[in-house]
C-alpha cells in the first residue's frame, strides 16, 4: 500500500480535515483496501459512524460502495445499519 493510502486509512475515523488534504493529492486511490482484511477508508470510516469523512468519500469520483471486505460486508450494509439505529447519512448511492 502507497504512503498516501495509509494515510488515508489512519485518518479515515477522526480527522475530516486531513483526509480532505489526502482526497486533493493527485493519484490517491480512495478504493484501496488494507490487504489484511480488504477493508477501505469508506468501511472504517461507516463502522465508527464518522458522517464528515463518509461524506467527503462519497464526493470522490470513482469511489465504490459495493466493495466487500473478506467476511463479504460492504459499506453501504453498515450505512443501512447506522440509519435504522437513527445515525444520519445523507443519501448518497444507495445500493
Amino acid at each position: 500500500m502507497w504512503k498516501e493510502e495509509q494515510k488515508l486509512f489512519n485518518f479515515s475515523s477522526t480527522h475530516p480535515s486531513s483526509v480532505d488534504l489526502l482526497l486533493q493529492q493527485n493519484g490517491i486511490e480512495v478504493n484501496q483496501a488494507r490487504m489484511s482484511d480488504e477493508v477501505t477508508p469508506l468501511y472504517i470510516a461507516c463502522s465508527r459512524e464518522h458522517s464528515p469523512i463518509v461524506d467527503l468519500l462519497l464526493q470522490q469520483n470513482g469511489i465504490d460502495v459495493n466493495i466487500q471486505n473478506i467476511f463479504g460486508i460492504v459499506p453501504n450494509k453498515i450505512k443501512r445499519i447506522l440509519i435504522q439505529n437513527k445515525f444520519y447519512f445523507d443519501d448518497h448511492n444507495d445500493s
